[in-house]
């Protein structure tokens, strides 16, 4: 039999190999991989970092898009193989021999795998060789040798045996191949990213990227699936061989392949339910343990005083001792201690003062029964040995499930989710995961209600295996043997880590403070960069700390700084209430493997940018000044917040960034306002402290019609609803979270207004937080601190910004600016107009910008000023600057203004002698509306519509849907248009407090905007359309792509249809005439098409103004 199967194998080869379409395949699989892979993963690209970091990246995407390409090829091929024995009987001969049919299919079945896998082990060499070469990035030899296997080969046996057996069932090549292809997209398009991708055929969707510190995520899972297809590939064959069509074989065969098929399918089926069941199981237990949550929630708790670790890591187990001092807070005394501890750990023993105590396990609620009732202020120790594993899918319960199955993307690899680690070769457990037993419930378990953050003392003592490292807070003992760790932090702290790995440390130390880098062997792309720059490395780093120490307002607390690298699977969700997330722990910062999801940490990326300012701005730097800068761009832009954007306009290449911004370990890891009546009040502290540290917005981002921002998604929000049922509204967390921040922001500025002065303000607040480290302070006391150093009334403040619904409005308008002489210098003169019609006050921020690049830089000088409207109040405001500025950005921060930021950019100022010089504010009265008879029709008012042309094909309906009910802001595409009219936002449109505008791309004339308004009185009206500021709304490098043409308007009057062109090339912004026409009384209709050879069109608004009336009669 083997030498028959040998001999159909060989022959098969033959023949598939002489198949032109195989050929084609074959060359093409070739040069479009291996260019693919050349462009991307060189080092001459400048492909994102994120899909250069990772060394499996390359055959994961290689193996990958093969791997989908081929079920495609296979499918025609498969079905040739039967349709031209059909045709030609070509092995009538063989098929008389004495072969089983089996033997047959089986080597017709192989050869074909083969062949195709020869093909992919190719193209596989092809970039092994790029990668070597070529490139800079790591090789990993196992993703070449394990990923054809774990996708193509499970792919190859499900589309082979469907093939065939298709083909016996039907006898028909086309309807065959209709039903492989329609199968592989349905499996592509809808079931993939379904049932935990259990019917992802093609494993685009399943999460299998390696990591060099922790392998494959969940590589059991990952076979399980898998072999589904293996599965039902030889069930299907199993299935052909029955049904095949030749001279009859024995019965016992038939039946014996008979009983194969039905215990491959039974094997398939259990094996997919098992996998159902391991991808549904965390689903369950998190439900059961929001359940349990709820049940509990006004169960009273202890709080912690001391918290003394003893753990043993043992392969994937931990076993652990805790011994934990709790005070009773509680005003009653408390006869049950209610804890947390991970649903994967088992409790083993429980001690109350050292006696045996009983207790109830519920998931991850431990209730322990006391003894006596604990009086009020009293405290007791608790002893509890543990031991298991640790579950990390139990933690996030404040995360929509929806949330949670979305792919974790780097560019076409996808990697798992995963929020802790618990293997023989690696330990990663954040102090959320519950690895230890803590009293009460996990932060933010009921925000907005019940928020608190615990401070106490910890010590841990850890044995592991002696070659590993132990990292956690606090400087480990020295005088230990290997593979015992103690450490015993100087501090109290909401919780502490544990980090096990095979790490290599490189450490610096700068005024006293020690800054470590814990990486694995081989993943040091910083090091060739640093090495150069010798002790100016210390210079920089005393530097941007003391920078942003100084923006901020106090030190960095801790004694030690730990960068701590990890795996490429660890995911940490944002939270609402606090922008520390698990990458941050106290001393710590877990940076993601090989830096790769941090963009602003690809130096060769930098170097770039820089070399291109270098050249652009004709300046030449020194190999050691270019170094320094390139560093100092890493770290700003890495850890300080200065890098912006992803890779290409709105790209997703990344569907997770995390913000490593380092402002988490000044201030939420060590200070904490308790504040029960107003739950968010931390929240909003902590959003106003962040953005003392943020930059403001470079020119480049307030100029352009961008999608709109956080803010101004939280600012259109609350216009509709209150901020209490925004943060209970599930699919609007990220939102909730910048209201938050912003209302803290608008809190706290107005108190700097109530202030004395700024410094009086910043340093209160500064004494503050610096006085109270790593304690749970009330609100009462923060509000008594600050009232007697303000001389104000805190509670006053709080209490109007609690109450306030709503939101104001600015109009801003009257900008000039001229030179003058004032106290004997040349300064110059703002002044601006601002109006709050709304019966909410608002603060107002106005930033000054002096270069006159596309910045700011940290290092760039600007000058910022918040002004403070009350209800209804209008205000001319006038500053008096030392130096020319080049531009000025008015930030609403919280308002019904859309967009939230303007920018304008100032003309030459000229000199006006005796000009008034004025700093200050003065209050304006209102005017009466000017140009009452006037009447406009804005984008957004209900006069306005559009016609799109009809949806092409019922393919584009199911994609693309029409939903103006809920309409957002789009992005401006300079370089692919919208084809269907997209709203917009921009300065530069009318609006009164929203501006707007929608555009499509131009060519053709089936697209329409059309204006109705009803007038008054029939009579002669001039007809006006609004006209934007082309460097307003064009950033300079899109203004290079704009071609634009006139604009062709059709006018419906009494006098019938009229046509009317707007020359754009020549317009001035603002109002522009189209002409004078004279209408009946009644509708008004003007109409805008797309035609023309202007690159889009743009609708925005029209108005009517009478010219002459006749009343009718």
């Amino acid at each position: 039999m083997l030498h028959s199967l040998k001999a159909i194998i060989s022959t098969e080869m033959k023949l598939i190999w002489r198949d032109w379409l195989f050929r084609i395949f074959a060359v093409l699989a070739l040069l479009l991989l291996g260019g693919t892979s050349f462009g991307f993963f060189s080092s001459l690209t400048d492909f994102p970092y994120a899909a250069r970091s990772i060394p499996a990246a390359m055959p994961y995407y290689v193996s990958l898009i093969f791997n989908v390409a081929q079920i495609v090829v296979m499918a025609f091929l498969a079905t040739d193989i039967l349709k031209r024995d059909q045709k030609f009987d070509t092995l009538e001969v063989v098929f008389i021999r004495p072969l089983d049919n089996h033997t047959i299919l089986l080597g017709r079945a192989l050869a074909m795998m083969l062949m195709f896998l020869l093909v992919n082990l190719l193209v596989l060499t092809v970039a092994l060789v790029i990668n070597l070469a070529f490139s800079d990035l790591g090789f990993q030899p196992l993703g070449y040798l394990i990923y054809p296997f774990l996708l193509a080969v499970p792919s190859m046996f499900f589309t082979v045996g469907l093939a065939f057996l298709l083909m016996q069932l039907s006898g028909n090549q086309a309807v065959s191949i209709a039903v492989l292809i329609g199968t592989g997209a349905l499996s592509f398009f809808f079931l993939g990213e379904r049932w935990h991708h259990l019917g992802d055929l093609a494993g685009w969707f399943v999460p299998m990227l390696y990591s060099e510190i922790t392998g494959f995520s969940g590589f059991g899972k990952i076979l399980l699936q898998r072999s589904i297809y293996v599965l039902l590939g030889w069930t299907f064959l199993s299935l052909t061989i029955i049904r095949f069509k030749r001279l009859p074989q024995s019965r016992l065969k038939r039946n014996l392949w008979g009983v194969f098929s039905l215990l491959f399918l039974g094997a398939s089926l259990i094996a997919a339910w098992q996998y159902w069941r391991l991808g549904d199981a965390p689903l369950r237990l998190r439900e059961e343990m929001r359940a349990l949550n709820a049940q509990y929630r006004e169960t009273p708790v202890l709080s912690p005083l001391q918290v003394d670790l003893e753990v043993r890591h043992l392969e994937e187990r931990l076993e652990g001792k805790a011994s934990l001092r709790l005070l009773n807070n509680n005003s009653v005394p408390l006869g049950e201690a209610l804890l947390t501890l991970n649903p994967g750990l088992q409790v083993e023993d429980v001690r109350v003062n050292g006696a045996i105590a009983a207790f109830t396990r519920q998931q991850h609620l431990l209730l322990v029964q006391l003894p006596s009732p604990l009086a009020a202020g009293d405290s007791l120790d608790l002893q509890i040995a543990y031991r298991g594993t640790v579950n990390d899918q139990a933690t996030y319960l404040y995360i929509r499930e929806e949330d949670r199955a979305k792919p974790f993307r780097i560019w076409t690899a996808k990697a798992d989710k995963r929020h802790a680690f618990l293997q023989s070769d690696y330990v990663l457990l954040p102090y959320s995961v519950m690895w230890y037993p803590m009293p009460g419930f996990t932060e933010g378990s009921f925000f907005p209600a019940r928020l608190s953050r615990p401070f106490c003392r910890f010590s841990l003592r850890v044995y592991h295996q002696p070659q590993m490292t132990a990292l956690s807070q606090g400087e480990a003992q020295a005088d230990l043997p290997p593979g015992e760790s103690v450490f015993r932090p100087a501090y109290p702290l909401p919780g502490i880590s544990l980090t096990i790995g095979n790490y290599q440390l490189e450490e610096i130390e700068v005024d006293s403070l020690s800054y470590q880098v814990w990486r694995y062997p081989g993943h040091d792309f910083y090091r060739a960069a640093m090495d150069s720059l010798g002790d100016t490395l210390t210079g920089i780093i005393r530097d941007m700390r003391h920078d942003y120490e100084n923006e901020l307002g106090f030190g960095y607390p801790f004694d030690r700084l730990l960068l701590v690298e990890t795996p490429v699977h660890y995911y940490a969700f944002d939270r609402v209430w606090t922008p520390q997330t698990d990458r941050f722990q106290p001393e710590q910062i877990w940076v993601p493997e090989s830096g790769g999801l941090v963009e602003a940490l690809d130096l060769k990326r930098i170097e770039r940018g820089l070399k291109w300012r270098m050249e652009r701005g004709n300046q030449t730097f020194t190999e050691a000044e270019l170094a320094a800068m390139k560093v100092q761009r890493m770290l700003q832009g890495a850890f300080l917040g200065e890098m912006r954007g992803r890779f290409g306009p709105g790209g997703d290449i990344v569907t997770y960034q995390p913000d490593m911004n380092i402002f988490p370990l000044f201030f939420p890891l060590s200070n904490f306002v308790d504040s029960p009546a107003s739950p968010y009040f931390n929240s909003a502290l902590e959003g106003y402290l962040q953005t003392r540290t943020q930059t403001h917005v470079p020119m480049w981002e307030v100029t352009g019609a961008t999608e709109m921002s956080l803010t101004e998604k939280a600012s259109r929000s609350m216009t509709l609803g209150t901020l209490d049922s925004l943060l209970l509204d599930d699919e609007q967390r990220d939102i909730a979270a910048t209201a938050v921040a912003v209302r803290g922001e608008v809190l706290f500025k107005t108190l700097q207004g109530a202030a004395p002065d700024d410094q009086t303000f910043n340093e209160a607040l500064s004494q503050f937080i610096e006085a109270h480290r790593f304690q749970s302070l009330p609100l009462d006391s923060m509000g008594q601190f600050l009232s007697g150093k303000l001389g104000i009334n805190f509670d006053d403040y709080l209490a109007t910004w609690q109450r306030q619904q709503g939101l104001p409005g600015f109009l801003i308008g009257n900008l000039d600016l001229y030179q003058t002489i004032f106290r004997g210098k040349l300064r110059y003169q703002v002044f601006f107009e601002v109006e709050n019609p709304e019966i909410i006050p608002g603060i107002l921020e106005v930033q000054f910008s002096y270069g006159r690049g596309f910045g700011p830089r940290r290092d760039q000088e600007e000058t910022v000023r918040v002004f403070e409207l009350g209800p209804g109040e209008k205000k001319r405001m006038g500053m008096i600057l030392d130096q020319e500025p080049s531009r000025v950005v008015f930030n609403t921060i919280f308002a019904r203004n859309l967009p939230i930021q303007y920018a304008f950019r100032f003309e030459k100022a000229e000199r006006r002698r005796r000009a008034r010089t004025f700093e200050g504010e003065e209050l304006l009265d209102k005017p009466a509306p000017s140009d009452t008879a006037a009447i406009v029709v804005d984008n957004l008012d209900s006069g306005f519509r559009m016609i799109n042309p009809p949806q092409e094909s019922l393919l584009r309906k199911w994609v693309i849907k029409d939903n103006p009910e809920e309409e957002d802001f789009g992005f401006f595409n300079v370089w692919r248009p919208s084809p269907r009219w997209e709203l917009i936002k921009n300065a530069t449109f009318y609006g009164k407090f929203v501006h707007s505008a929608y555009y499509v791309r131009g060519g053709g004339d089936a697209h329409k905007a059309i204006w109705e308004a009803e007038l008054p009185v029939t009579g002669r009206y001039r007809v006006y359309t609004y006209v934007f500021e082309e460097d307003q709304l064009l950033r300079p490098w899109e203004r290079r792509r704009a071609s634009w043409d006139n604009f062709h308007y059709r006018i419906f009057s009494a006098d019938g249809e009229q046509e009317a062109e707007l020359p754009l090339e020549s317009s001035e912004p603002g109002w522009q005439l189209l002409g004078t026409f004279y209408f009946n009384q009644g509708e008004a209709r003007v109409e805008l098409t797309n035609s023309g050879d202007s690159f889009v069109v743009i609708a925005d608004a029209i108005k009517f103004v009478p010219v002459e009336v006749s009343r009718a009669e």
